[in-house]
Formats: C-alpha cells, sequence, structure tokens
C-alpha cells in the first residue's frame, strides 16, 4: 500500500492466499474498514492486516497475518482572500467569510467556519485612495487539521470620496468692482481630518461697468490638504449687480420779471 493524500480514496482492498480461502481484512489508525472498503479519516498513518483463518476439512494451517502501513500526507489547500472595496473616509470591516478555496478542496464533512481578514493600513478611515493588501489567516473550522494550508493575498480598494464645493452668492453695486476672494464657499463631504485653503472665484460681473443683473460664480482650482482622495464636483454661485443710486438736482436759475425762460435740460 503507498502513501496517499487526504481525502484519497476510499479503496477496495483485494488480496489472495495460495490456498484459495478468503482473506480478510483489519485496519488501524487514521482509517476505517467496512468490508473491504477502506476509507481515510485523517492525516497520520493507516495499518492494515490482512488475514487467512486457515479451514478444518481439508485441513488448511491459518496464514500469517500479513500487516501493511502507510502514511496519510495533509491535503493542499489554498484560501484567497476576496477583493473588497471601500470609499475614503470609512472604515473597512472586511468580515470572515470573504475568501475562496483556490486550490484543493475540502473533504465532505470538514468546513471553514471563518477566516481572519486583515488589512492595517487601508481598513482605517484615513486610509487615502489606492489599492491595499488583504491579508488572510487562520482558518477555523472543522477537520483543518488535515490540511496544509497555504494563504494567498486579496486587493482593498480605496475609492475617492465625493466632495461638492459650492461658490457663496455675493453682490456688488454697479459701479463698483469687486474682489471675489478665494473663501467665499461651501463644502460637503470634507472630512474634519482634511482641509480647504482657497478656492479660485471667477465672473464675469465683478467689473466696474457690468451692467446690473446676475452672473455665475465659478468656483475651480480648490488648494488644500488630502484634496486627492476626493471626487470634486464644483456648483456655480451668483454675483448680482444692483442699481447705483443716483440723485438729480436741478440748478438753481433765474429770471427777470416779465421775460420768458427756457430752463434746457442740462443744468
Amino acid at each position: 500500500l503507498a502513501d496517499v493524500t487526504y481525502g484519497a480514496g476510499p479503496f477496495t482492498l483485494a488480496a489472495t492466499a495460495s490456498s484459495g480461502l478468503p482473506v480478510s481484512f483489519s485496519a488501524t489508525g487514521q482509517c476505517t474498514l467496512g468490508g473491504v472498503t477502506l476509507t481515510i479519516t485523517g492525516v497520520g498513518t493507516c495499518s492494515v492486516t490482512a488475514s487467512q483463518a486457515g479451514q478444518a476439512n481439508p485441513f488448511w494451517s491459518p496464514a500469517i497475518d500479513v500487516p501493511r502501513t502507510f502514511n496519510i500526507h495533509p491535503s493542499p489547500l489554498t484560501i484567497t482572500a476576496n477583493n473588497q472595496a471601500k470609499t475614503y473616509g470609512t472604515t473597512a470591516d472586511l468580515g470572515t467569510t470573504a475568501y475562496t478555496i483556490t486550490n484543493g478542496n475540502l473533504v465532505s464533512g470538514d468546513s471553514i467556519s471563518g477566516v481572519t481578514l486583515t488589512s492595517l493600513l487601508g481598513a482605517p478611515a484615513g486610509a487615502a485612495v489606492g489599492n491595499y493588501t488583504i491579508v488572510p489567516s487562520a482558518a477555523t473550522g472543522t477537520g483543518l487539521s488535515n490540511y496544509a494550508i497555504g494563504y494567498s493575498n486579496g486587493t482593498l480598494s480605496v475609492s475617492a470620496k465625493p466632495l461638492t464645493i459650492t461658490a457663496t452668492n455675493q453682490s456688488k453695486v454697479y459701479g463698483s468692482v469687486l474682489d471675489l476672494g478665494t473663501s467665499a464657499f461651501d463644502a460637503t463631504g470634507l472630512l474634519s481630518t482634511d482641509s480647504i485653503t482657497g478656492v479660485t472665484l471667477n465672473s464675469a460681473g465683478t467689473d466696474a461697468g457690468t451692467v446690473v443683473g446676475g452672473y455665475p460664480i465659478v468656483p475651480s482650482a480648490a488648494a488644500g490638504t488630502g484634496l486627492g482622495n476626493y471626487t470634486i464636483t464644483y456648483a456655480n454661485g451668483t454675483l448680482a449687480v444692483s442699481l447705483n443710486p443716483l440723485t438729480i438736482a436741478a440748478t438753481n436759475q433765474s429770471k427777470v420779471f416779465g421775460s420768458s425762460l427756457d430752463l434746457g435740460t442740462t443744468a
């Protein structure tokens, strides 16, 4: 009997005696015997003994038992962590079931109840956008001592977080020049650990000669810390140009009694 790997079989035993009498079998170790069917039960050794009990009439002496021992080696099994994804700013719970057996098979009756999955750099909320290793280890379950378990890493992908920057509405009076600055904006979706130090704000309505009306304020090119971890959307604000107060006072004029006066249009 040659060495086998756990999971092999079952095997049908066969032996012959020179007397032609039937041969029986017994087995000990990591195996069980049902009739002539040998079933492997675990890693270790299995000893099978062939016996022939002899016969009274016609007389045959019992044969000498023939024992055979063979080794049962662990079955190779590879557990691979499944790829997972999260958004920047969230904490990833990798769980214990996101894995796949990519090499080998579990024998019927054996099972994996969980696998430790860790990504020390990628799982925390502050992990920057990019790819991080998911490391599987310490599988638990039933019958796993019969396997030579190898582990293969997966990938945790951290994607950009949506961020909306909206220009704040502003106003000015016709005839004036407005400096929109770089801080008149609102940000939605920014984590407290990141910051926006300034946003470029442009509008066609800032010049003194811009007529009364509403003009878009267009934000762009945000600067700050951690902004590479965001997908930034910009939303326009409105610059309202209002009427400039104008007071027209008539100039004092005079005439002689009895005369007519043309007041004109420029006095």
